[in-house]
């Protein structure tokens, strides 16, 4: 996992905890450490892909977590997609999406919040990068948004960890959070979610399928 992230879970949960608030601090990160692991597994593969590389060197959306943050010269990219660029980026979504709805699964279980707000901010982007597909936001605008949604994710995210400790420090015994309190409900944006990234695949390829071939 890497560290900002990993740094800035452990800070928020247990900062300030008393032993047992702590021990139930660490066990929902080492489990969403274990959730994010076996994703990046997945998605390593789609890093290194050949296929994807170009792709990668003009919009920032490298299969990595936390997202990876555009360059300015990326930002600055005045160009459009050609029908191969859509085409290529059609293909790294429906393989990401095997690997984002499983992770989004495993998080739910732990931290429905935190589930929720990486469906929405993965759904923004993704609308995003049908716009740019569709043509109507360049490259750099489109880099632009990416930047945006990704200062918002780390916002976030840091509130989302912030809450889940106070609701562990609000409990009788932190380390009987799991075990006693009732199960915290799935949010229906997190249940949806296969379904969305599917919808936009179709998406994804009906606007492909509308472009003149070269």
């Amino acid at each position: 996992m890497p560290r900002r992230l990993a740094a800035l879970i452990l800070a928020f949960l247990c900062a300030g905890c008393l032993t047992p608030a702590q021990q139930e601090a660490i066990r929902v990160q080492h489990e969403i450490n274990r959730a994010i692991a076996v994703a990046d597994t997945c998605l390593a593969p789609l890093r290194d892909k050949w296929d994807y590389q170009a792709l990668y060197a003009r919009l920032a959306i490298e299969p990595t977590i936390p997202p990876p943050e555009p360059t300015p010269a990326q930002m600055a990219d005045p160009g459009r997609p050609d029908r191969a660029a859509v085409a290529v980026m059609v293909a790294l979504h429906g393989e990401l999406s095997v690997c984002r709805a499983p992770l989004i699964e495993s998080i739910a279980r732990i931290a429905p919040a935190l589930a929720e707000t990486a469906v929405d901010i993965w759904l923004r982007g993704d609308a995003m990068v049908l716009t740019l597909m569709r043509g109507r936001i360049t490259w750099g605008e489109a880099n632009r948004g990416i930047a945006t949604l990704r200062d918002e994710y780390f916002q976030r995210l840091a509130e989302v960890i912030a809450e889940t400790r106070r609701s562990i420090d609000a409990t009788a015994a932190g380390a009987a959070v799991a075990s006693e309190a009732p199960p915290r409900p799935v949010p229906d944006s997190v249940r949806r979610f296969p379904q969305d990234l599917a919808d936009l695949q179709r998406e994804m390829l009906a606007v492909l399928a509308a472009m003149p071939p070269r």
